[in-house]
């Protein structure tokens, strides 16, 4: 499960001219795993990225998009950010999982700085 900018990053390079994903990492996820994608608010869908990329197009049976009925503008990456400023994320996240992450000590991961 990931927002669709997971996806869109399965086909960006770095500075270095390097691609972020791996073919390996990316064959694992897309055919071992398959994926399910939250859309976001960005300009075309998912479904046109997707079919305009010849690597996610070979995957597309293995991609399920979900469309939320209401764009919050919450993403994991905002909640890492409140959590890195030592914000509140109250009111960003139910209660259980507010509770798991600091039970867990979630925002101490060196991934969530």
């Amino acid at each position: 499960l990931c927002g669709s900018d997971v996806v869109r990053s399965f086909t960006e390079y770095t500075e270095a001219g390097e691609r972020v994903w791996s073919d390996e990492d990316l064959h694992d996820i897309l055919t071992t795993n398959g994926v399910v994608a939250v859309e976001r608010e960005v300009t075309g869908t998912l479904d046109e990225f997707i079919k305009s990329d010849p690597i996610l197009r070979d995957y597309a049976t293995n991609i399920t998009i979900v469309r939320p009925r209401l764009f919050t503008g919450i993403s994991s990456t905002i909640v890492r950010s409140y959590l890195r400023d030592g914000r509140s994320i109250r009111y960003l996240v139910p209660e259980g999982v507010r509770s798991y992450i600091y039970e867990h000590e979630l925002q101490k991961l060196e991934n969530w700085q």
